[in-house]
C-alpha cells in the first residue's frame, strides 16, 4: 500500500517523528541542543545559565537606566526567535510597539519571561533556548531569542528589597572601611 498523510492518524506534529521511519525524506537537520551550542562555541562565548539552569544567555548589549528585572516587575520589551538556520519564527517586531508583561506571569513565551530576569532598560540579551522552553510549533529544535528590554516597572515589594540591599551594602562598605582604618 501506498503511504499518504491522509490516512495516518498522527497529528500534524507527531508526523515529524515518523517520516523518517516510515522511510520519508527529511527536510529539516535535526540537531541537539549540545550539538548546537558546541556549533555556535556557546561553551566559550560568554554564554552564562539562567535562573532555572534550563537556558544560556549573553548580554550583547548591558542595560544602564532604571531597576533590574525581577519576578513581579512590569516589562516593555522586543523579541525575535530563530531556528539556528536564521529563519524567524517568533517575533514581536510585527506589532509596531513593545509587548508590556508581568515577568513571570506566563504572558509571553516562557523562554522571555525568564530571559528578562536581570536586565536594565536599554539591555540587549541572546538567549538560547531548548525545546521545551521555545515556540510551540518548534518544540523539537533549538531555537535563538534576542530580547530588548525598553523599560522596567518596579513592583512594590522589589522597590523595598532594593531599599533593604542598597542599605545593606552601604552598612558593609562602612564596616570595611571602618575595619580598614583600625589596621592602618
Amino acid at each position: 500500500s501506498r503511504f499518504s498523510f491522509a490516512t495516518m492518524p498522527l497529528p500534524l506534529r507527531a508526523w515529524r517523528h515518523a517520516l523518517p521511519v516510515l522511510g520519508a525524506p527529511v527536510l529539516c537537520e535535526w540537531i541537539s541542543k549540545e550539538a548546537y551550542l558546541e556549533k555556535k562555541g556557546v561553551k566559550s562565548g560568554g554564554y552564562q545559565p539562567t535562573r532555572s539552569g534550563q537556558m544560556r544567555y549573553k548580554d550583547l548589549q548591558v542595560g544602564n537606566k532604571g531597576p533590574i528585572a525581577r519576578d513581579g516587575d512590569g516589562a516593555a520589551v522586543h523579541f525575535e526567535g530563530k531556528l539556528p538556520n536564521g529563519r524567524v519564527v517568533d517575533s514581536s517586531y510585527k506589532q509596531f510597539s513593545s509587548i508590556k508583561f508581568v515577568v513571570g506571569r506566563g504572558q509571553v513565551p516562557p523562554c522571555v519571561d525568564e530571559g528578562v530576569i536581570g536586565m536594565r532598560s536599554g539591555g540587549k540579551r541572546e538567549l538560547i533556548v531548548p525545546p521545551q522552553y521555545s515556540h510551540p510549533e518548534h518544540f523539537d529544535t533549538v531555537l535563538v531569542y534576542q530580547i530588548v528590554l525598553f523599560e522596567v516597572q518596579q513592583h512594590k515589594q522589589n522597590k523595598e528589597k532594593d531599599r533593604q540591599e542598597q542599605a545593606e551594602q552601604e552598612a558593609a562598605e562602612a564596616a570595611a572601611a571602618e575595619a580598614g582604618k583600625g589596621q592602618a
